[in-house]
């Protein structure tokens, strides 16, 4: 046999791994948001090869991850799993600061009506004060949509109160207080991932101020940002025939883009969209506005 076909015959294994593990990621990647990330994933991610990098993404882009107790977390810290990697599991898979939330979620896990589990929400004495950890967890948790705003109306933020009515109801556009700061949620930053550019979006709120705003994500902190005025250039808003506006996008002098749709915006929401638009307007009237209808 000569010297090059052995070398092809030690080396086609090491050669096969490559493919095996983007297979690995790519499935992990599709199911990710079906199904709960378990500790045996992740050894077994961890095990073919997966880069750190990787793991944590996967563990932030995940929706629901099984809780972690301690025996599990030494099986992974025997399996030689990566401390970022473990603290980032470790992070997400914490329960709320509010015991009550988790009632709430068994309430609807056991076919509670929707209206009764809002109304447990809302009336809840002494009242719901629900902290970013807890607004973590219910999002996790996978609750319906109207339970989810409920939770997150409760949360201490001071939000837009009045609005003026407008000829078109769908492109209403609330009048603000002038008062700083101001919040806005719940939101959706809509962005694509590095692996396969696959369009992804992260539930979140952003507050505005005089320094600049903020994006804050619900659950994965990863995308959040910080944009100070100086930088702010141009904002917009994409709107389909109608017209009804379901994107608003902020860029900065740096060429970065933030992208920003409201919670509801399949069914057609973009309230908190054209508050926001309409706050900029306000506030910073230098910058370059305009409005982009498809056809």
């Amino acid at each position: 046999m000569s010297r090059a076909a052995r070398r092809s015959r030690y080396h086609r294994p090491v050669a096969l791994c490559l493919p095996v593990v983007v297979a690995l990621v790519v499935a992990f990647a599709g199911v990710a948001q079906a199904a709960a990330l378990t500790c045996t994933d992740l050894m077994r991610l961890h095990r073919s090869g997966m880069d750190r990098e990787l793991l944590i993404e996967l563990i932030q882009e995940s929706d629901t991850l099984e809780p972690l107790s301690s025996g599990q977390e030494s099986l992974l810290v025997a399996a030689g799993l990566p401390e970022d990697v473990l603290a980032a599991y470790r992070e997400r898979s914490l329960g709320p600061d509010d015991e009550r939330l988790k009632e709430i979620v068994e309430l609807v896990r056991a076919g509670v009506d929707v209206d009764l589990v809002v109304a447990v929400v809302e009336r809840s004495q002494p009242p719901l004060r629900p902290t970013s950890r807890d607004l973590e967890f219910v999002t996790r948790s996978q609750l319906p949509q109207r339970v989810l705003d409920a939770v997150v109306a409760a949360a201490p933020r001071q939000v837009p109160s009045e609005s003026k009515p407008a000829d078109d109801a769908r492109l209403s556009e609330p009048a603000l207080d002038q008062s700083l700061p101001l919040a806005f949620a719940p939101l959706r930053r809509m962005y694509r991932t590095t692996i396969g550019l696959v369009s992804r979006e992260v539930a979140g709120r952003l507050d505005l101020d005089e320094d600049g705003l903020r994006f804050s994500g619900l659950t994965n902190h990863a995308r959040d940002v910080e944009v100070k005025v100086l930088v702010l250039e141009q904002v917009w808003l994409d709107c389909s025939p109608g017209p009804t506006c379901y994107e608003l996008g902020i860029k900065t002098a740096h060429g970065d883009a933030i992208r920003l749709r409201d919670d509801d915006w399949r069914t057609g929401g973009n309230a908190q969209i054209l508050a926001l638009f309409e706050a900029l307007k306000a506030r910073h009237p230098w910058l370059e506005f305009r409005t982009n209808v498809g056809r």
